[in-house]
């Protein structure tokens, strides 16, 4: 009840999710040109307020790539990051195209999509 005796009929409840964010990802093919390397950085909100943006460790970042002429994109590989934040996955994808990493979030911290690197 308020002040005035009413009765309250709804709520809204919204979580907060910290910011994250992939930068630095670069994309370089193997010599024989049968495998490529995908690797870049997972950074945070620094969840004690102290600075901008930490490294993010312990965390799955899925690789992405899409075909030529395709306008989907498909998983191809995986990685964990570092304590640094850093993280490499290495892939069979052969084809040019368009790569990207992918972070799905978690209920404190948002998901993020790295730009993407053509190779």
């Amino acid at each position: 009840m308020d002040a005035r005796g009413g009765t309250a009929v709804a709520r809204a409840v919204f979580h907060l999710r910290r910011a994250t964010e992939i930068e630095g990802l670069k994309v370089a093919r193997g010599r024989g040109g049968d495998e490529t390397r995908v690797t870049g950085t997972l950074l945070r909100v620094d969840p004690g307020g102290r600075v901008d943006y930490r490294p993010f460790p312990g965390q799955r970042v899925r690789i992405s790539f899409r075909p030529s002429g395709s306008s989907e994109w498909r998983p191809v590989g995986e990685a964990v990051t570092r304590r640094d934040g850093w993280f490499s996955a290495r892939t069979r994808e052969d084809g040019q195209g368009a790569w990207r990493a992918e972070y799905a979030g978690s209920p404190r911290y948002a998901a993020d999509v790295s730009s993407e690197r053509e190779a």
